[in-house]
């Protein structure tokens, strides 16, 4: 028991205030997911996010993430920021990434392969796993553009940190509709969503 206390008082603090404060985020998820390639600020003042993780990734990772759904990470078995997570949102972790219903990469440089993730089934494409991808840069112009459901004309989009093939990984997954990942992108206090209906061009 003092071993338990002990590591809970070496842990940062969560939300300031978890009800009101997950919701504040949960709108600006489903906002990003509305209108896809739209850059949208997390108030970075709502959390104290732990070594490894951007304001805005710790505040979507604990927002969605909870003791029923299983996270696959790439983050350190051992890390401050995985003991973070662990404790705040009780969010099982699985080394296989097929489980998981989560998918929070810190390190996509690294070897991110998209095609590890289940993209869901045609009776049930809600059962795909959903990304949370740390990037360098999030511009709103000079890079890739978007089109599909909830852009109105074109939205342009520049990602900064990306592997090389991750865009195609992402269209091959992604085709036929209605399998797919759904993927936020966060980049300090920033948010996009790219729902698996997004038709991006480089």
């Amino acid at each position: 028991m003092t071993m338990i206390i002990a590591a809970a008082e070496n842990v940062l603090p969560g939300f300031n205030e978890p009800t009101i404060d997950a919701q504040r985020v949960f709108r600006r998820v489903l906002e990003a997911m509305a209108h896809p390639g739209r850059i949208l600020t997390v108030p970075a003042d709502l959390v104290t996010a732990p070594a490894g993780l951007s304001p805005a990734a710790a505040a979507v990772g604990l927002t969605l993430l909870d003791n029923e759904t299983m996270v696959w990470t790439d983050l350190p078995e051992a890390s401050a920021s995985r003991a973070w997570l662990r404790f705040h949102c009780g969010a099982p972790f699985t080394a296989d990434p097929g489980r998981a219903a989560f998918g929070l990469i810190a390190t996509p440089g690294a070897g991110l392969a998209l095609d590890r993730f289940f993209p869901g089934t045609d009776a049930a494409p809600e059962t795909s796993a959903t990304l949370i991808v740390e990037v360098d840069a999030l511009l709103p112009d000079k890079g890739l553009r978007l089109s599909g459901p909830g852009i109105h004309g074109l939205q342009t989009l520049q990602v900064r940190g990306l592997p090389e093939d991750f865009w195609s990984a992402r269209q091959r997954i992604c085709r036929p509709h209605p399998l797919g990942l759904d993927i936020l992108l966060v980049c300090g206090d920033l948010l996009a969503g790219l729902p698996r209906t997004t038709i991006v061009n480089g």
